[in-house]
């Protein structure tokens, strides 16, 4: 078997680059386990949202999700700025992305009706900032070295920030609104730890900002059509493989989280 040869000097990441690569995961992770288990009953239990209207939040925010992503990958990557075309994004989509997690814990006065449209205004404007800062986020690590096995740690510490702060974040929260729901009631409480975990998942963002770069860009190339760029990437064994086992886990965590 062909041996892999160690990367070149100019290709090699610093371990201060990998730690702030890795923290710019804690936000989206943080977030998305709070939501995942936590929103709905939010919703029903503590706001006092029907089901129905509930369930729509989520349905409509998702729906967008699909939607949304792909442009904010397209809009990323023909982008060029004095930053990059990649960091920018989780710059300046981080303190929105925490102020409008924040929002969705808080109980305005309203109706249950303007209520609902509070909720899915403001979900729609964090699932906007969430896509901003982790679609090219993401795609930040080609552009940091072209070594595989540097890509590859670049991954590990990524994913192991994620973890640990997913797992922290899913354990920690209900806690934490617990203890301030002692003193102010459970609204109080969660819109106390939303404030927390707001806080914790905004400022990775500008560690990562501050100590990652763009080494790598692509030079300019024919553009692919949508469609036969679907074709091409589904042509792939390995890439349906990977798909699949991502939406299947994906649906695990739902379904766990539902019940």
């Amino acid at each position: 078997m062909a041996m892999r040869s160690a990367p070149g000097p100019s290709e090699r990441v610093p371990l201060l680059t990998k730690l702030a690569f890795g923290a710019g995961d804690i936000g989206t992770a943080a977030t998305s386990s709070i939501i995942i288990f936590y929103l709905l009953y939010f919703f029903t239990d503590v706001a006092g949202l029907k089901p129905a209207l509930a369930g729509t939040v989520l349905l409509i925010t998702k729906i967008w999700d699909a939607v949304n992503d792909p442009l904010v990958g397209m809009v990323s990557d023909r982008v060029h700025t004095r930053w990059g075309r990649r960091r920018p994004w989780f710059l300046f989509g981080a303190v929105p992305l925490g102020l409008s997690f924040f929002l969705l814990f808080l109980v305005p006065p309203l109706s249950s009706a303007s209520a609902f449209w509070y909720y899915l205004i403001v979900s729609l404007v964090f699932d906007t900032a969430f896509t901003v800062v982790n679609v090219p986020y993401t795609a930040l690590t080609p552009e940091l070295s072209r070594d595989y096995d540097e890509r590859t740690s670049l991954n590990s510490y990524r994913f192991a920030f994620s973890v640990v702060s997913g797992l922290l974040a899913a354990v920690t929260f209900k806690p934490i609104a617990d203890a301030f729901g002692a003193r102010g009631g459970p609204r109080f409480g969660y819109t106390a730890a939303a404030l927390v975990w707001a806080v914790l998942s905004t400022l990775p963002f500008f560690f990562a900002f501050l100590f990652t770069y763009e080494r790598h860009e692509p030079g300019k190339r024919e553009e692919l059509p949508f469609l036969d760029g679907l074709r091409i990437a589904f042509a792939n064994r390995a890439f349906r493989y990977v798909t699949a086992i991502y939406l299947v886990s994906w649906l695990v965590v739902q379904v766990v989280s539902t019940v």
